[in-house]
């Protein structure tokens, strides 16, 4: 389920679970990060008896790797695809990887001036999906983390925070996965972070007024997850469908810097948001001063 944003999902039902006094005996959050660690061992036993070694391309240079969609390619490119196993050196030297074994055309031809050019064309990829990923980023750091029933009970909300962001992770689950089946166009994907953005204001005025101040805010958490993913699946979907083949996995590997500087910047905003909250409601503990 790579990319689904099941991870997240199995994550927080791991902690919920394991954390719950009538299930788990309701471990401490430390024993339960712990207790993680099995994963490593099923990771292990998966890579090494479930995945299957990728094909390879033979070609004038050498092998590469290849995906196969690239299978039925090679016969009419002059080159043929290989399995791993028919060579025994075949994966280690597909790690050299270039546009498909040609070595012209493809981003390893371009100059760093070219490649700045080209990193700067891709803004309109890159601005909803750092702006999605620092609303909804913003809301749990900053928002989820200051909502609980009764709001001065740490346990309270600590309990909203996890069911928050388990909800908010099934939404990106739900909207990743029927990715291929539901395919925005440019209009959409700027419009989606823009309603992210809503949702953001929308749970910092519930954090301060309380108008709507119950469990049933794990919708409107919901959906925040399906914006999440939706943007996240389509802005890279959009990108192998505008983009030539040899242009590709430099644009997906740009663009994917965007989403790491939305979070790092609502990491820090939610700080001072989460901070503002606690101290509307007279909450101490705040791990920085709110400076309104």
């Amino acid at each position: 389920s790579s990319g689904t944003g099941f991870a997240g999902v199995f994550g927080y039902a791991w902690v919920v679970l394991l954390q719950h006094p009538a299930l788990a005996g309701g471990l401490t959050f430390p024993q339960t990060l712990m207790a993680a660690n099995l994963l490593v061992l099923v990771w292990l036993l998966v890579w090494r008896h479930l995945l299957l070694k990728p094909p390879c391309l033979r070609v004038s240079t050498g092998y590469v790797l290849v995906d196969r969609t690239v299978e039925a390619e090679g016969d009419s490119q002059g080159t043929d695809v290989v399995s791993a196993s028919d060579d025994e050196d075949c994966a280690d030297r597909g790690r050299d990887r270039t546009k498909r074994g040609v070595g012209t055309g493809g981003e390893a031809a371009l100059s760093w001036r070219e490649r700045a050019r080209f990193v700067c064309a891709l803004w309109r990829y890159m601005l909803p999906l750092g702006l999605v990923y620092f609303s909804e980023y913003a809301m749990q750091a900053g928002t989820w983390s200051a909502i609980g029933f009764p709001i001065t009970d740490d346990a309270a909300r600590g309990r909203f925070y996890s069911y928050a962001n388990w909800c908010y992770q099934a939404g990106v689950f739900v909207s990743r996965s029927s990715g291929t089946m539901l395919q925005a166009n440019h209009a959409m994907l700027w419009a989606m972070p823009v309603v992210q953005t809503l949702f953001l204001l929308f749970f910092a005025a519930m954090a301060v007024y309380h108008t709507w101040y119950n469990f049933g805010l794990l919708g409107p958490c919901f959906v925040t997850g399906l914006l999440g993913g939706a943007v996240y699946v389509n802005t890279y979907t959009l990108i192998s469908r505008d983009l030539p083949a040899p242009k590709r996995e430099l644009a997906l590997a740009a663009v994917s810097v965007a989403d790491t500087l939305g979070v790092l910047l609502a990491d820090v905003f939610g700080l001072y948001l989460q901070s503002c909250i606690y101290k509307y409601n007279g909450i101490p503990g705040a791990a920085v001063r709110c400076p309104a």
